[in-house]
């Protein structure tokens, strides 16, 4: 098995240094995909934003005007092919005194 990880950080320096490294999150992938016993070559993108992109993109995709922590796109969709999204983790959010405005 190949895993290809594009990871792509969108966030403020201060904030992404907290974040694992691409080795740390390759090493998760493939441990996952050794599990599922998968065998074939892996291209995914990793992108990991800031509340306000993810609660665009949530609302573009989802029609759901909040942000989400995961989104995902399968490879059925051309423009986002095997592409997820992580938002920052809203403990991260918390700990630094803001608040999150997710819609009820």
């Amino acid at each position: 098995m190949t895993l290809a990880l594009e990871l792509q950080i969108e966030l403020p320096e201060s904030e992404s240094i907290m974040l694992p490294t691409q080795a740390d999150f390759e090493h998760w992938i493939s441990t996952a995909l050794d599990k599922a016993n998968h065998q074939d070559e892996v291209a995914l993108t990793l992108r990991i934003v800031e509340e306000a992109e993810g609660r665009e993109l949530n609302a573009r995709w989802r029609g759901k005007d909040y942000a989400t922590n995961v989104l995902s796109f399968p490879l059925e969709m051309p423009e986002h092919a095997g592409h997820s999204l992580y938002r920052r983790p809203s403990n991260l959010r918390r700990s630094s005194g803001t608040r999150s405005d997710r819609a009820k």
